[in-house]
């Protein structure tokens, strides 16, 4: 699979980024239509939509699948017009909506002195030809580490407040296993709070301080908010490639914000920025993953050029074995009891792992009501599940 990745590119190829290759998944024609829409052209597909359709809307492509459809096959349109006009018009619905209320959230937190940051999805709509091309259904805000449980709290006193759904087998586990906490209010409330860039492992270097002290005000739908430039954004897209819900590569938007922001960035702004951090090998790879039509390859010749020894070994990819475990199916099959240990550092994933095998009285009680012998039930579940069981 990676001898033709390899032959694409000029730089030396490490077993590391091997591992990172291939990520882009193998797509239908009429979601690959969409997905590129106005980056790339796209003949109309000879096989049915109807084929497509539930992914296309699964994968929030609707919007631009309907801006395709305008613009090369209006018969097509004709056809499906209702499924695709009423879902396109739920997403910029829901997205307005969950900007709005996001929106106060990050003001609510800055009259309490807490900075943040909007990230990924409500940050990307700017970069768009249109900002209804990129429905979000939460508002991705960035505080730093030590504010994170004042965060927490100024949010609770205002109704914000994590699903039962969604309890910890430790107090802890919010702030040290893993890096975001999902808040909800009412029926389209949706913010996820974080104090680091998922997968924690890899983004360690890329400090939540330094991503609000680059912050730039957009207007966003006609409110003004604190987003981080398009350099930082890459890289924090490059990663979420990576921890997308336990599926590398799954979510399409991901790989469209990327195209985008490639077209926007300063490279070398972006070469500086990754190898600071230590992904400029990490982002390239991700980079080279994207389809050739839609590939930016000036910008990878950039973070490509003058390709060191010395250079590599700042910005080369760490921690190659758990990389390798959490790109498996072995990691997909065991879910998170496998995975996040891996996208945590060594001491947060013993300390998750502890948690998971000895969790509280609390959190016994609350999740397994019915049970006499709680944590007896719950050790077993979780050996069952750790090794693979339904």
């Amino acid at each position: 699979m990676h001898s033709r990745w390899e032959s694409e590119r000029n730089a030396p190829v490490s077993r590391s980024e091997q591992l990172l290759a291939g990520l882009f998944p193998s797509i239908g024609p009429w979601a690959a239509a969409a997905l590129w829409f106005g980056v790339s052209t796209h003949p109309v597909p000879a096989s049915s939509l109807d084929a497509e359709l539930d992914l296309i809307h699964a994968q929030r492509l609707t919007p631009l699948l309907l801006r395709y459809l305008r613009e090369n096959d209006p018969d097509t349109l004709a056809k499906f017009r209702s499924r695709i006009d009423q879902a396109a018009f739920s997403w910029a619905m829901r997205s307005n909506t969950v900007l709005a209320l996001g929106v106060e959230v990050s003001e609510l937190l800055e009259a309490h002195g807490i900075p943040n940051v909007v990230v990924k999805g409500a940050s990307m709509a700017a970069y768009y030809p249109a900002w209804q091309d990129r429905p979000f259904g939460d508002v991705d805000l960035y505080v730093e580490p030590q504010r994170f449980a004042a965060a927490l709290g100024v949010c609770a006193a205002q109704g914000w407040l994590e699903a039962d759904s969604s309890s910890q087998p430790r107090r802890y586990f919010d702030r040290f296993c893993r890096e975001a906490v999902n808040l909800r209010k009412g029926a389209e409330g949706n913010v996820d709070i974080h104090h680091h860039v998922p997968p924690w492992f890899w983004s360690s270097s890329l400090d939540a301080a330094a991503l609000i002290s680059r912050g730039q005000v957009q207007t966003l739908l006609g409110r003004r908010v604190r987003v981080v430039p398009p350099e930082d954004n890459l890289l924090i897209a490059a990663l979420h490639v990576v921890s997308d819900k336990n599926e590398p590569g799954r979510t399409l938007l991901i790989w469209r914000d990327l195209v985008e922001l490639a077209r926007v960035v300063d490279a070398g702004t972006l070469r500086a920025r990754a190898e600071q951090v230590g992904l400029l090998s990490w982002v390239r790879v991700i980079l080279q993953d994207l389809p050739p039509q839609v590939r930016p390859t000036e910008l990878i010749r950039v973070l490509e050029s003058d390709s060191t020894a010395a250079v590599s070994k700042r910005g080369s990819i760490r921690g190659r074995a758990r990389l390798r475990v959490l790109l498996s199916r072995r990691a997909a099959k065991y879910g998170v009891v496998l995975s996040q240990p891996l996208r945590l550092p060594v001491v947060n994933g013993v300390l998750f792992l502890w948690g998971m095998l000895f969790p509280s009285v609390q959190f016994l009680t609350a999740t397994q009501p019915n049970q006499r012998y709680r944590r007896i039930h719950w050790f077993v579940s979780f050996a069952l599940h750790s090794r693979g069981h339904d």
